[in-house]
């Protein structure tokens, strides 16, 4: 639920490392639309914020798929019509069983808001501004 507050605030947010991980994508998308420099600054700070989050996420997923997936000869997960590949379906199961927990691990970060108003000029799907909710004040 959005609040009603001056944008550019700073204020602290706890996300999910899967809401870090879409935001960071949405927030990058946002970034390359041109807006106002209040909005524009806050985007580009809060992907800032995220940014570390979301390479340790990415890494610490890696990690998970090394030792459960099916390793190429540099070992790396092996990748087949954008699939993971696994030798068991045991090994899948214990990935999906860290990946899930991966993903609800909760971070907490100083981020900026951005008014709604603000946005209005700017085309973006839903599902961005969506993804983006905690950061948007009415």
């Amino acid at each position: 639920q959005r609040r009603k507050g001056k944008a550019g605030m700073k204020k602290t947010v706890t996300l999910t490392n899967r809401q870090i991980v879409n935001s960071h994508a949405g927030l990058s998308l946002l970034a390359g639309k041109s807006m106002a420099t209040i909005p524009g600054f806050s985007i580009f700070k809060n992907k800032a914020a995220l940014t570390p989050h979301a390479k340790d996420y990415h890494e610490y997923r890696q990690q998970i798929l090394k030792r459960h997936a099916l390793l190429d000869g540099r070992g790396n997960p092996v990748v087949q019509d954008k699939q993971v590949l696994f030798e068991t379906p045991e090994a899948e199961a214990a990935a999906v069983a860290e990946l899930e927990v991966l993903v609800a691990i909760e971070v907490t970060v100083e981020i900026r808001t951005v008014a709604l108003a603000e946005l209005g000029g700017v085309e973006v799907e839903p599902e961005v501004l969506e993804a983006l909710e905690w950061m948007i004040e009415e």
